[in-house]
């Protein structure tokens, strides 16, 4: 009696990751000159294909600022900002998924403290 070798493959769809909104802002006013932590909007991370659960990995890749929650998938970028100063930049988001694959995506921000004197 002969054996038959069976194979069974699973393949994972290619992933890749988008941001929305792609660009986030943040404008305090405080009601005098102040240093001040000045927080963007939020911004969502969504994977597409791969095998979830997924990791996420937000770094600032250029200018001044840091993801308040930089391993999730929904953050906001945040600076300390002295009167009348503003911070602006660019941001990637790495999301890994169950297998190991990693798709990126990218967004910007701009974040001001208007002081009212």
């Amino acid at each position: 009696m002969g054996g038959a070798w069976r194979s069974v493959l699973s393949f994972a769809p290619p992933m890749t990751v988008s941001v929305s909104p792609s660009f986030a802002s943040g404008v305090q006013t405080p009601s005098r000159p102040q240093n001040a932590t000045i927080t963007s909007n939020s911004v969502q991370a969504t994977p597409t294909g791969g095998t979830p659960p997924y990791r996420y990995a937000w770094t600032v890749t250029e200018g001044d600022g840091y993801p308040t929650a930089p391993n999730n998938a929904l953050t906001a970028f945040a600076a300390q900002l002295s009167s009348e100063e503003e911070a602006q930049g660019g941001a990637t988001v790495t999301c890994t998924d169950a297998m190991g694959l990693t798709a990126t995506g990218q967004c910007s921000y701009y974040l001001y403290n208007r002081s009212i004197k």
